[in-house]
């Protein structure tokens, strides 16, 4: 979809629009297509927590419906903890966060993207894997999405080191 110039200003970082709203309705027909469980909001480091910012996410999250989806929020750049456990709280919201980058602030489901130690070419050693493994035991439910250039071979390593694990507490 192409946006025109004139109205880009109605699009992005949660603005209170018509557009914006448009956007998630399709974003959850999607979801739903999909028979997706969850969506993640990624929101890049220049979405600061700025009070226009909080207001605009929660006036968003309050306004939606999102139905049986589990919604995941993946703040960038200068947010504090507290803050964005303060808000996932208020607005039914996962945290969504690379844990070799900074651990979540919610519980109970956890959704992690690994971006990549230091970059996008990282290969994740079996060590790394191994320590991911132990940071999803504690949460009722862990998705794990792999964003590297062999996000197909490290997945399929850690759900091999995930099947060993489940295989070894039976």
């Amino acid at each position: 979809m192409s946006i025109p110039a004139q109205a880009r200003d109605r699009y992005g970082h949660f603005r209170p629009t018509d557009q914006v709203v448009e956007a998630w309705e399709h974003t959850r027909e999607i979801a739903a297509t999909l028979v997706a469980p969850i969506v993640v909001f990624q929101c890049p480091a220049r979405f600061t927590p700025t009070p226009e910012h909080k207001a605009n996410l929660r006036a968003f999250f309050q306004r939606i419906e999102r139905g049986d989806l589990v919604l995941a929020w993946e703040p960038r750049g200068e947010w504090e903890d507290a803050e964005i456990a303060t808000l996932c709280h208020d607005l039914d919201l996962v945290h969504c966060v690379d844990p070799f980058v900074r651990r979540p602030v919610t519980a109970g489901l956890a959704y992690f993207r690994l971006h990549g130690i230091g970059g996008y070419r990282y290969h994740y050693s079996d060590a790394d894997l191994a320590r991911l493994l132990d940071w999803c035991i504690p949460f009722e439910m862990a998705y794990v999405l792999f964003n590297n250039v062999s996000m197909w071979d490290d997945a399929l390593r850690f759900r091999a080191l995930v099947g060993q694990a489940t295989s070894a507490r039976r």
